[in-house]
């Protein structure tokens, strides 16, 4: 009985040590908005240098570092497959239960956003290295290429039919999370990574790489 006990109170404690941090960052959060320490406009800051700069970069280096498995490949196709009939079932059949909010519907059903919050708690459960699939965000290629690269087209063509395909192509691809993206990809699948773990340099690059993605 006694060693049931201290089981649990070991398995308690893991979780502890796994939520505290997470609880705290997102309690910090909170206090500086009611208290407001940070403004709008520098909350509006800290989201470019996160959004723009730190995520990518930390998408290119999980793509050029990642071992790149065949059967992310499908599992990647198929998440993006789902996130396409999510949509389209919202734009047909579950039209009619969205009204008034109709034309923005359809894209919340494709959202399975991780953020701030559900991603830093998923990534401290279950690792930053998944041992049969690599890294577990090369999962997260179908959400990049759904965000980034289809529902901009989407939204264009809702608001304007006449809208020029290569205008929306070539400002998708101006995007820093499709330049990451495919920059990753490229880099990992040239070699230019491999070559690179070689290099003098390449612990000044990986330290570089711990911060900015911390």
């Amino acid at each position: 009985m006694a060693y049931n006990y201290r089981q649990k109170g070991g398995i308690l404690m893991q979780a502890l040590q796994t939520l505290a941090p997470i609880l705290f960052m997102a309690g910090l959060g909170w206090l500086s908005r009611t208290r407001h320490w940070i403004t709008q406009e520098q909350k509006e800051g800290a989201n470019q240098i996160v959004f723009g700069l730190l995520f990518p970069v930390m998408v290119f280096n999980l793509l050029a570092s990642s071992t790149l498995a065949p059967s992310i490949g499908g599992i990647v196709l198929l998440v993006l497959v789902c996130y396409c009939l999510f949509y389209l079932t919202g734009r047909t059949l579950l039209q009619k239960w969205f009204a008034p909010y109709s034309g923005i519907a359809p894209f919340l059903l494709t959202t399975a956003e991780g953020g701030n919050f559900a991603l830093p708690l998923f990534l401290s459960i279950v690792g930053t290295q998944s041992p049969n699939a690599g890294d577990p965000m090369l999962l997260d290629l179908a959400g990049v290429a759904f965000c980034f690269l289809i529902i901009p087209l989407l939204v264009a063509r809702q608001k304007d039919m006449n809208v020029h395909a290569g205008d929306m192509v070539k400002q998708m691809l101006k995007t820093p999370m499709v330049i990451a993206a495919f920059s990753g990809l490229l880099v990992n699948v040239t070699g230019l990574y491999a070559w690179a773990q070689s290099a003098p340099w390449f612990g000044i690059y990986s330290q570089v790489m711990a911060m900015v993605t911390a």
